[in-house]
């Protein structure tokens, strides 16, 4: 998940990604999907790196 956030207004939107496993996650985008499949393939990725050097950090 990553928060967008406004200066101006102090306002807040958390914006929640697709690509992880449960049946909503696994869908792929309707529009624009030279952009957003490439973009979500790189945040599992980046969540998968992420994940694995907590890991080792135990």
């Amino acid at each position: 998940m990553h928060s967008l956030c406004s200066g101006r207004s102090s306002s807040c939107m958390d914006v929640f990604w697709h690509g992880h496993s449960c049946k909503e996650g696994t869908r792929e985008p309707k529009s624009n999907q030279a952009c957003w499949v490439p973009r979500i393939a790189a945040n599992h990725e980046q969540d998968c790196r992420q994940i694995s050097e907590l890991m080792e950090l135990g």
